[in-house]
């Protein structure tokens, strides 16, 4: 994203809230000059009700996985999303771009893809798998034996890095090992030898449960692999099972026929590619989204603060992508907002007045 920014010739600047873990919080005043904020991933409360009293345009950037969806029915979400009331929510799932929207708070969906990577050479004949094993509590390998059940793989590389924190994983059984010609690697100092262990594969096991976006198993398709994923968000977004690639039901796990993963990893890298293309076409309406004040798409539903000489008079607006405590300078309304909420009459008219001044606005460019 930054680079997108600074494409488009806007000058980004970075700042890291360790308030999360007893460190020092990013001061609201440090960017209160700034056209825009971006929260990204991650969000600190306002100290006022509404991050729009805080600052005209921010933006937040959440991720599927915070939410914890594949564990069934939610909680009620309304105070989560409430401080976000008249500011702007920049999606990268569907289902969370519904869910903001369900609240009814402005936002963009983006489906991101990765640029393309070269074809790999087709790997020797015969089925052959890898998998990430990274949260035993979650996705252990006893899930991936009982989907490849009624198949022999000719070889299955299990790498077996799990994520800090997790609990040690439980091996194939020798039997396994003797079946799928199974190996195990642990972690590597170089990545590029990763990637090498995994290009030899042609059925990829995606390692969690829910992604944020899901940059590994779209690594995954852009390399023409057969996705084998959990019907969980982000992947089933991306994957239509039988078509470019394999869902299964991780509560319930049944044996999966994997007959056709050539042609459904060549479905996913042309899917992937083609969706490439998509996320390059919508860049400009990306950044136009981002720098749009909230103001504008909240027209007569919020009163947002005008900043006057605190907003940055730069040529190319600077941007931050910052998640921070904020300090709300809540503004009383004015103009005509004051009288439609002093005056009974101004606001049981504002059907008729509202109309003519938004049609204003919008053809004097505001």
């Amino acid at each position: 994203m930054p680079e997108i920014l600074s494409r488009h010739g806007h000058s980004v600047d970075f700042f890291w809230d360790d308030a999360w873990r007893g460190g020092t919080p990013v001061a609201w005043t440090d960017v209160r000059s700034h056209d825009v904020v971006i929260m990204f991933q991650s969000f600190c409360l306002p100290d006022r009700q509404h991050f729009r009293e805080s600052h005209p345009n921010v933006v937040y950037v959440p991720m599927l996985d915070q939410f914890g969806i594949w564990q069934g029915p939610i909680f009620n979400l309304s105070a989560f999303w409430e401080p976000f009331q008249g500011s702007k929510v920049l999606n990268f799932s569907s289902a969370v771009h519904c869910m903001t929207t369900g609240f009814g708070i402005v936002s963009h969906f983006a489906r991101y893809y990765q640029p393309a990577t070269r074809l790999l050479p087709p790997p020797p004949q015969g089925l052959h798998g890898f998998f990430w094993l990274r949260r035993e509590l979650q996705l252990p390998w006893r899930v991936i034996r009982k989907l490849i059940e009624n198949t022999k793989f000719d070889s299955f590389h299990i790498h077996l890095a799990t994520d800090p924190g997790t609990q040690p994983p439980e091996l194939p059984s020798a039997d396994d090992i003797a079946r799928h010609n199974i190996t195990t690697s642990t972690w590597f100092e170089n990545k590029a030898d990763l990637n090498a262990l995994m290009e030899r594969a042609n059925v990829y096991f995606a390692p969690r449960l829910e992604e944020g976006i899901g940059q590994s198993f779209l690594e995954a398709m852009c390399r023409g692999q057969c996705v084998v994923a959990p019907n969980q968000g982000t992947m089933n977004e991306y994957i239509v099972p039988g078509v470019n690639g394999l869902l299964y039901d991780n509560h319930n796990p049944q044996p999966l026929d994997f007959s056709d993963v050539a042609k459904l990893g060549a479905q996913a890298r042309a899917g992937a590619l083609a969706g490439r293309a998509s996320w390059e076409k919508a860049e400009e309406d990306l950044v136009r989204f981002i720098l749009t004040p909230s103001e504008a798409l909240y027209v007569g539903k919020y009163q947002h603060a005008s900043w006057g000489a605190e907003t940055s008079t730069q040529p190319h607006p600077t941007l931050a992508p910052v998640a921070a405590p904020v300090q709300p300078q809540a503004l009383a309304p004015t103009g005509l907002r004051r009288l439609a909420q002093r005056y009974a009459v101004f606001k049981a008219t504002r059907f008729i007045w509202h109309p003519m001044i938004r049609l204003a606005r919008q053809i004097m460019g505001r």
